[in-house]
Formats: C-alpha cells, sequence, structure tokens
C-alpha cells in the first residue's frame, strides 16, 4: 500500500510541474529566434559565471529531457553557443542520459510491476528478446532520431533491461545526434530552420548506423554457427521419439510401463510440506526418478534440465524465495504449456509480487541458444532427462560452462551396472522410459573427468524393477538405478587426499538443522567433528557451504591417501557407492 501512495505521489508532482512550466509559457522562450537574440548575452553571463552557467544548464536539460519537456533541441544549440563543441559535447552527453535515464526509472516505477503482470504471457517473448538483445534493440532506437526519446524512455522502462545497460548503451546511442546539433550550435548565425540542421543524406546515414549492430550480430552469428559444425556441433538429432512419448504418448504418469521414471525416493518433509501447494496438473504429469532439490539455495540462481510441467521448478521457486531465480527448459510443447499455464497461480501462492521462475523452450545439448551465459548459474538440477539425451557429454559439457565457478550440479537418474547393446539404445519405447539412454555408470566417471570434474558424490541410489513383461524379456539382464549425485565446479583431485582437514557442520541450514549429507558416506552431525579428505574439504569450503562449515587444518601438509572408501576407478562396492569418497 506504501508503494502505492508513493507513485501516486510522484506522478502529482510530475503533472504539477509540468502544469506549472506550460502554464508559465517558460517555453515559448526556448526557440531559435530567441536563442539567436540572447547568445551574446548568454556569452557574457557565463563569461562572468562559469560555475553557475555549467549548473544551471545541467539541472534544466536533465529536468527537461526526464520530465520530456520540449525544448531540448534549443538547449543543446545553446550548448554549442556557450561552451562551445568539446565541452558542450560532454556536458549535453551526460546531462541528456541522466534524465533519459530518470525517465525510464521513472516510467517502470510507475507502470513496470502492472503492465507485467496484466500481460504477462504477451510480453513474455518481448521480454526473452530484450533480455537477450535489449543492448541493440535500444541503441538502435538511440542512433535513428526518428523515434521520439521520450516514447523509447518509457517503452524501455517496462522491459527488464538493466539500468546501467540503458545508461551507458543510452549515452553511446544519442552521441551522433549530440555531436551534429552541438556543432550545428557553435555556426548559429548560419542556421535558419531546426529541420535544416537534419537533412535527407543525415538521417539516412543515422539509419545505416543503426542498423549496424544487427548487421554485425548476423554476421558474427553466422561465424559462430560455422564453427560450431566444425568442432562437431552438429544441430540436436534422436530426441523426435523422446518429444512424440513425453508430449503425445504419455498423459500422466500412470501410463508409464516401468518405475525408472517415477521417484521411489522418500521425499525430505520440507519438500513434502511445499509439494501440498503446488498445482494438482503440475504433479500429474511429472516424470522423475528421484528428489534433486539441493539445500541451502535461497537467494541463487537455479537452472532445471528437463523441467517438464515445472513440479521441481515451482519447488524450488520457494526454496529461493523472491530474490532468487529458476530457469526451466524443456524441449516439449505440450510440457512447456502446462508449466507456464501455472506460473501466476504459483507466484500467488508462494506470495510473491512478481514471478521468480520462467520456463524455455529449448534443448539441454544447446544452453547458449537458449541464453544461459557462462557462470551464470549456482545450481543445476535434472529430474531422470539427461539419459533421455543422445549427446550426454554435450549436456556435461554446457552443465559446467554455465555453472560458476564452486557452483553444483544436483541430479537424479538413471545409470545401469553394463554398457546397453546399440540395438536396445534405439528402441523408442526403451529410451521413452529412461532405459535405452542409461548411462554405464563407469563410462559416467570417465566421461565427467574427460570434462574436468574429476569427484562426484552419490547421495542416493535405488534398484529399478521393471515390472513389465516385454520390457523384461528385452533388457532383463541388465541391473539399473535411481541414482541422486552432486558434482561441483572445483578444481578437485582424481584420489582422495589426506591433509588432516576437519570438517565440522554448523547446523545453520534451515531445513537440516541437525545433521547434513553430503553423500552416502558422508553425514555430518552438527557440531561433531570429521576428519576429511582434501576434496570434501573443498567441497564444502569452495562453495555455498562454506558459511555453514568450519573447516580446520590446510593443505601446507601431506599425509598421503586418505582411507574414505572406494576410490573413483573402482566398480561398484559391495554397498552399492560409487565416486571417489563415497
Amino acid at each position: 500500500m506504501k508503494k502505492a501512495y508513493l507513485k501516486i505521489l510522484l506522478a502529482l508532482i510530475i503533472v504539477v510541474v509540468i502544469y506549472l512550466f506550460k502554464s508559465s509559457e517558460a517555453w515559448q522562450y526556448l526557440t531559435l529566434d530567441i536563442l539567436k537574440e540572447k547568445q551574446d548575452l548568454l556569452k557574457n553571463f557565463y563569461a562572468n559565471n562559469p560555475i553557475q552557467t555549467v549548473a544551471s544548464f545541467m539541472g534544466i536539460y536533465i529536468v527537461a529531457t526526464a520530465l520530456s519537456l520540449p525544448g531540448a533541441t534549443i538547449l543543446t544549440l545553446c550548448s554549442g553557443v556557450l561552451f562551445g563543441f568539446w565541452t558542450g559535447t560532454i556536458l549535453v552527453s551526460f546531462a541528456s542520459t541522466i534524465g533519459a535515464t530518470l525517465a525510464f526509472l521513472t516510467a517502470r516505477f510507475l507502470f513496470k510491476e502492472t503492465i507485467q503482470n496484466r500481460f504477462r504471457e504477451k510480453l513474455e517473448r518481448i521480454n526473452d528478446g530484450v533480455k537477450k538483445d535489449g543492448s541493440y534493440y535500444l541503441l538502435t532506437l538511440r542512433l535513428i532520431p526518428l523515434f521520439p526519446f521520450f516514447l523509447v524512455n518509457l517503452v524501455m522502462g517496462l522491459t527488464p533491461i538493466r539500468t546501467i545497460t540503458y545508461f551507458f548503451v543510452s549515452q553511446i546511442g544519442m552521441l551522433p545526434g549530440t555531436v551534429v546539433y552541438v556543432n550545428a550550435g557553435t555556426e548559429l548565425a548560419q542556421i535558419d530552420s531546426l529541420k535544416g540542421i537534419l537533412s535527407p543524406s543525415l538521417l539516412l546515414s543515422f539509419f545505416l548506423i543503426g542498423i549496424l549492430p544487427f548487421f554485425s550480430k548476423w554476421a558474427l552469428g553466422i561465424v559462430k554457427s560455422q564453427k560450431h559444425l566444425e568442432h562437431g556441433k552438429k544441430p540436436i538429432q534422436g530426441l523426435e521419439s523422446v518429444k512424440k512419448y513425453y508430449g503425445k504418448i504419455l498423459k500422466s504418469s500412470e501410463d508409464l510401463k516401468t518405475s525408472a521414471c517415477c521417484t521411489t525416493e522418500s521425499m525430505p518433509l520440507h519438500l513434502r510440506e511445499i509439494l501440498k501447494e503446488i498445482h494438482d496438473e503440475v504433479k500429474d504429469k511429472f516424470y522423475g526418478c528421484g528428489s534433486p532439490i539441493p539445500p541451502a539455495i535461497e537467494e541463487q540462481t537455479v537452472l532445471d534440465l528437463g523441467s517438464g510441467t515445472g513440479r521441481d521448478c515451482f519447488i524450488l521457486s520457494k526454496l529461493v524465495g523472491p530474490s532468487g531465480r529458476v530457469i526451466g527448459i524443456d524441449m516439449t510443447d505440450e510440457q512447456i504449456t502446462v508449466a507456464k499455464r501455472h506460473v501466476d497461480y504459483h507466484t500467488k501462492k508462494f506470495g510473491f509480487s512478481e514471478p521468480n521462475v520462467k520456463f524455455i523452450k529449448g534443448y539441454i545439448e544447446d544452453l547458449e541458444s537458449a541464453g544461459i551465459k557462462s557462470g551464470s548459474v549456482d545450481a543445476i538440477v535434472s529430474n531422470c532427462v539427461i539419459n533421455l539425451s543422445p549427446n550426454k557429454e554435450r549436456v556435461f559439457s554446457e552443465i559446467f560452462r554455465v555453472l560458476k565457478p564452486g557452483g553444483e550440479l544436483y541430479f537424479s537418474d538413471v545409470f545401469s551396472g553394463r554398457r546397453i547393446p546399440n540395438e536396445l539404445t534405439q528402441d523408442p519405447t526403451l529410451i521413452g522410459e529412461c532405459l535405452g539412454g542409461a548411462l554405464y555408470i563407469e563410462d559416467f566417471r570417465r566421461m565427467l573427468a574427460s570434462l574436468g570434474c574429476q569427484d562426484y558424490r552419490m547421495t542416493a541410489r535405488s534398484r529399478i524393477f521393471l515390472q513389465n513383461a516385454e520390457l523384461e524379456r528385452k533388457v532383463g539382464m541388465i541391473d539399473f538405478y535411481s541414482m541422486t549425485i552432486r558434482a561441483f565446479k572445483l578444481n578437485l583431485e582424481d584420489r582422495c587426499e589426506d591433509y588432516g582437514q576437519v570438517a565440522c557442520y554448523l547446523g545453520t541450514i534451515p531445513a537440516l538443522p541437525h545433521a547434513f549429507c553430503l553423500d552416502n558416506h558422508h553425514i555430518f552431525e552438527k557440531g561433531r567433528p570429521v576428519l576429511v579428505c582434501s576434496n570434501t574439504a573443498e567441497m564444502l569450503v569452495q562453495t555455498r557451504y562454506s558459511q555453514h562449515f568450519k573447516i580446520i587444518g590446510d593443505q601446507s601438509v601431506h599425509y598421503g591417501l586418505f582411507n574414505c572408501g572406494p576410490t573413483n576407478v573402482a566398480s561398484e562396492s559391495k554397498d552399492g557407492s560409487f565416486g571417489s569418497c563415497c
């Protein structure tokens, strides 16, 4: 309510100032004839009062631009008359940019929330375009003086473009026009009309300059695409059967033929409470083999690979809070449609003023094309989706590209105890049931190692039972497992090394007051010191978990290998564990 009153007050102030300006008839003095008549008087005043003149000029220009008052053109000419070309250009460049930014922020404060909430679905594509290419759009609008600048300020204020981007791009984009008018002001005696300043040839030049950023981006895109092809990044193939299975054949989780794509892992209590708030349609069409929701993600940016109808995204939305951000990416139209349909429902359910979750149609093998920048994500989750990809190495390569240093991959998926015969990996039903694409655990280990991830941890593992006679005949000889795994973007060693380090959990994660489970061999009780290898210490001290642990000791003295269980090069242990320290 307080914000609403502030909006009303600000709007009234703007209206009053504009009314006073109009009623005072001051705008009538902002003409070319008056400027020519008074130029000697103005020059004398500047000579006697340089600081006062500069301050007054800057203040008047900023207010005029911020309130979209008429007269900016005359003021720009005036700067050339008073200050000369270089000083006038600098003053106008900063005054006009500051004023435009104030107008931009005012429009954002007054209208953005209302417009975005009312027309969210219609504006979604525009918002995505602005986030991806907003600086190009803005630069073009600024360079071509045919677009009224007050309208640019208003419209851009309704978009998600960052304020700092808006400021600097506006300053660069308005500079050519500023130069033209300030230079014209230095030759005021030769100007008979404002229309004569911008000749048709000059307007054409501005237009060509304006479209140059988009032409450059287009050319770079062609070069980049060619390089991708040269490096083997060809268009993703082999996903049509998956799209059909999850978009057309399956109507709900009841249609699945095995338990592979259905979670058998018990969800923690605090997540079950949030699950009660998730819309029924979202839950009915959920397919997953675990509960890959990591702890301590408040105010984090989390990416869900293969988000489907958005069940896990909406749970994450509640956990990261209004200051966090959740991105779901999925290639299936039917799934994405359901997820987007319920964004408003969950925003209101969680008591947020605006959505903190968005869904993108795209491929997990090509996050770059989906607009996910390198080093931009704190945590990545995925629930029984990576097995569906025909190019898993590309998926994991993209994962480690977009993760921030110390970022976490936390995912559940289907793995196998042996390599699956090629003919079975092409079976549409087996692929759709998350079996045909299951990774052999040792191949998974080798793949991560080749990408620079030398150590991963397993937090849960359960055997998958086929429960279908037809599938049993095809793949009954293969043991399949649902596993939840975590890995970090850290520089770790390929073996567990002993430096005499000790870790102690502080019990400060709200959902985990008594103990923290790093993996199925490392359960840290609150306040209880535990000897750890250097990799485990790094996972706790070089990630977002650092504030919840106290690590005693450093890596100055080495004591040899850490005796903590099977190493990364070993096969499955008797208790079914994998990984270095687990």
